[in-house]
């Protein structure tokens, strides 16, 4: 026996110190109760959210430095700059570059690696001196890894020093929803997300960004699978929840888009010691008579 407890909820309506990427979800008294006897599952039934958000984003994945040295290794200047927000393809990036850069560096694009080739064209004040790039967090435009972030790359005087890693123009791969408050994971789910070691997750849901910018996410369970089923650790009464939206790399996604998402909350008795005890002989039973039929019938 079951109690299924639909929950739809759409980010729109929401108090207006909150964002769609990270909002709290407050529960009717008693809608969600359980009595000692009985826990809850959660599955994800159902999400749509238009893929409204830039993929270069202000603060969040646009932001590098070019940093100068002297001859002892003392830093001259330090210059901070923003790719413009938008949806940039790689000839977009590649003109910015060239633009806010001009004084210092020529970039060019390798179209057969997809790569960029930065090239130091003037020296600073002093031939000696030497410059740097750091990506703070413009990996995927400039051609980068993550793991590259706060690193100095050495840019020398009229040698042309290629991005390491491919341009991505289309920003993040994925969402990943989590949950927070009254709703706990029983621990059977991790993750690596930001991290190098699996750890406990409260993801209760994962979506391949796999349309175009204004393009429909969706998924539907519409077969009643368990992809995105958890069984939640036993709460008396489940009287809020948060949610929150996250990239591949684990950082909260500003600006995303407003979306629907349905849950389903599955109230189930626990069994007692005997139950289990009863359905371990009903199974052993069903294996001997299978064993037996084999003598008897053999093939």
């Amino acid at each position: 026996m079951t109690d299924k407890i639909n929950v739809y909820i759409n980010t729109k309506n929401r108090n207006d110190y909150e964002t769609s990427s990270k909002f709290i979800v407050n529960v009717p008294q008693n809608l969600l109760r359980l009595d000692k006897d009985e826990y809850f599952t959660l599955n994800v039934n159902g999400f749509y959210c238009f893929n409204t958000w830039f993929n270069c984003i202000d603060n969040f994945n646009n932001q590098f430095e070019i940093i100068i040295k002297d001859i002892d290794g003392d830093i001259v200047s330090k210059n901070s700059y923003e790719l413009y927000a938008g949806n940039p393809n790689v000839n977009d990036v590649k003109n910015n570059l060239n633009t806010i850069l001009a004084s210092f560096i020529t970039t060019t694009y390798d179209r057969t690696r997809n790569k960029f080739n930065f090239k130091r064209v003037l020296p600073v004040s002093k031939s000696n001196y030497s410059m740097y790039l750091n990506i703070i967090n413009a990996e995927d435009f400039l051609g980068f890894r993550i793991k590259d972030r706060n690193k100095l790359i050495e840019l020398p005087f009229n040698v042309e020093i290629p991005s390491n890693y491919v341009v991505n123009v289309l920003g993040d791969e994925c969402i990943i929803i989590k949950i927070a408050g009254d709703v706990i994971l029983s621990g059977s789910t991790i993750d690596n997300f930001g991290y190098t070691k699996y750890q406990p997750s409260n993801i209760i849901f994962i979506k391949p960004i796999d349309v175009p910018s204004n393009g429909l996410l969706k998924y539907d369970n519409e077969d009643g699978g368990d992809s995105f089923q958890y069984l939640l650790n036993n709460v008396e009464q489940i009287s809020f929840f948060e949610l929150s939206v996250y990239n591949q790399d684990d950082e909260p996604i500003p600006d995303f888009g407003e979306y629907i998402l349905s849950l389903q909350f599955v109230k189930h008795k626990r069994k007692t010691n005997l139950e289990y005890l009863m359905e371990t002989l009903v199974d052993y039973t069903k294996q001997i008579y299978l064993l037996i039929s084999q003598i008897i019938f053999p093939r």
